[in-house]
């Protein structure tokens, strides 16, 4: 009798870590997505951001040399800390 008390003791020990586990990998998956869909948006904004200062030259049928050198100097600073995008 004694044997079978521990064995349901023990039995009862894996149950309980296997219901621990699954909950931490299930919280895993859950937080791995919401910081994954976070990045995704500010990823967004940032694109959103640094394509906004090309924008403005886009309808211009009058642009100037002035105006391109301008841009050029714009993409070249900043792509030393922006990521590309294709």
């Amino acid at each position: 009798m004694e044997n079978a008390t521990q064995a349901l003791v023990i039995v009862g020990a894996v149950f309980l870590a296997l219901i621990v586990l699954s909950i931490g990998v299930f919280l895993h998956g859950k937080l791995n997505q919401t910081s994954e869909s976070y990045v995704t948006r500010l990823d967004t904004v940032e694109l959103q951001k640094y394509n906004s200062k090309f924008l403005i030259y886009e309808d211009r049928n009058n642009l100037t040399a002035q105006d391109i050198v301008t841009a050029r100097g714009i993409a070249k600073r900043k792509r030393c800390w922006y990521k590309e995008y294709f």
